[in-house]
């Protein structure tokens, strides 16, 4: 039970600084595009 409860928390810990690179180099990009141009967000014009 122990081992299980230990793996849960490795495999969380990895799973959330993942999603939060994701998140982090996602809303860069948006940026990034957002000069006038359409941007990846969806096909809508963000200006």
């Amino acid at each position: 039970m122990f081992q299980v409860q230990k793996q849960f928390k490795i495999i969380s810990i990895y799973l959330f600084s993942f999603l939060g690179l994701l998140f982090i180099t996602h809303d860069y990009y948006i940026m990034a595009m957002n000069n006038g141009h359409i941007s990846q967000n969806n096909g809508h014009d963000n200006n």
